[in-house]
């Protein structure tokens, strides 16, 4: 259900998805980001779907800076950016958002790896309401722990 709005071009929710290990959290969500973009790829003329999948466990990504920069990665295909300020950083994400536009939906699979640093949290949630992304861009996480 919370995925619904995506399939109508309209944006998407924000998800959390928890509990223990093994439970099949991940591939529950894999399995269905397949099937919507699925039907995104049926209905192009209508749907713009990205989505972009990120482990932050198995790529020890632990700070907002290195979700940003393998998010930024996933979303252009470059190589994972360094040497940034993390302000620099995050708008080159939300630029890449910008360029890519529609519905954008990010998968942050052990996000709890993150700890204190959750920046990244906070702004990509917000992204529309404090003008990080353009009106035609609807970011929203699927967050898994």
């Amino acid at each position: 259900m919370s995925l619904s709005p995506a399939a109508r071009g309209v944006g998407d929710n924000n998800v959390f998805l928890h509990g223990k290990a093994g439970q099949g959290k991940t591939a529950a969500a894999k399995a269905k980001l397949s099937e919507l973009q699925a039907h995104a790829e049926e209905e192009s003329e209508h749907l713009d779907l990205t989505t972009a999948y990120v482990s932050c466990e198995s790529h020890d990504i632990s700070t907002s800076y290195k979700a940003a920069s393998r998010i930024y990665q996933e979303l252009t295909d470059n190589s994972r950016p360094t040497g940034y300020a993390t302000d620099v950083l995050m708008d080159m994400m939300f630029e890449a958002m910008n360029e890519i536009g529609g519905t954008i939906i990010i998968v942050l699979d052990e996000i709890d790896t993150l700890g204190d640093d959750d920046r990244i949290l906070y702004s990509l949630p917000r992204a529309r309401a404090q003008d990080y992304v353009e009106d035609h861009v609807f970011p929203s996480i699927i967050g898994i722990s």
